[in-house]
């Protein structure tokens, strides 16, 4: 099992290296402006298995967090569009998802707070010229227009909340305005066995630092190319290759 107060421990200790490693990794590179991972614990090992971009769960932050986070909120911002008046959050086309509304609501809530005016939109095969009033989860409002019904004159940001794996909207192109994060991190060009990859590298070098087995952080993966899942043959690849990492 993990012994997590000795990791805990070794974090500690080592908590002014790792501030310095931070520092020098986002000197290299921009740190996302916002991003949620998937963490599994299986006793033996505990490691992140996805990095999402574009987070769907700001319904899950404590409410005072909603209203005192607004400084972070606002610099994070602004130190990216320094003029940054009017953010426009593009959305999935969750419109029966009402959780996804509970979270579009306290997202919007959360930049609100910090000062800016805010428009929520979906892409047109979605929602029709006229603006949606839709209710969240718990019971709150959120309204929902058309990016196309956006003039693009009054917009400073655009926020993707849209993972894009449909691809990139015309609608989304039209506007000069910067678009964060950038329109090239949708799942239209990522891959996962890149993450996993970059992942266990920076897991390596953390677990250097603090004097922990990497092991225990990093989880073990493989990857197939070109399945089609209809056919049984490539059913029968994925089942060999996870069969292999069961053995691992």
């Amino acid at each position: 099992m993990i012994n997590f107060d000795q990791i805990a421990h070794s974090i500690h200790l080592k908590s002014t290296e790792i501030d310095a490693w931070f520092s020098k990794l986002e000197s290299q590179w921009a740190p996302p402006f916002y991003s949620s991972v998937d963490i599994r614990n299986s006793g033996f090992k505990c490691s992140v298995i996805d990095t999402n971009l574009f987070p769907a769960g700001f319904n899950n932050i404590a409410q005072p967090s909603l209203i005192n986070d607004s400084d972070i909120v606002k610099a994070a911002v602004l130190n990216r569009v320094p003029s940054c008046k009017h953010i426009v959050i593009v959305a999935e086309d969750h419109t029966r998802n009402t959780w996804y509304l509970e979270h579009l609501h306290s997202l919007s809530t959360l930049l609100t707070n910090a000062s800016f005016d805010v428009s929520l939109v979906m892409n047109k095969h979605v929602i029709s010229e006229s603006p949606m009033v839709l209710q969240t989860a718990l019971n709150n409002q959120v309204t929902i227009q058309s990016m196309d019904a956006i003039p693009c004159q009054s917009v400073d940001m655009i926020l993707l909340n849209n993972d894009l794996s449909a691809g990139i909207p015309d609608s989304l192109t039209r506007c000069n305005a910067p678009i964060i994060p950038d329109i090239g991190s949708g799942w239209h060009t990522r891959s996962k066995i890149t993450h996993f990859n970059l992942y266990d590298d920076l897991i390596k070098d953390f677990s250097t630092l603090v004097d922990v087995d990497p092991w225990l952080l990093s989880p073990l993966y493989d990857s197939v190319e070109n399945i089609d899942f209809t056919q049984p043959e490539d059913l029968e690849k994925i089942h060999q290759k996870a069969t292999t990492l069961f053995e691992k």
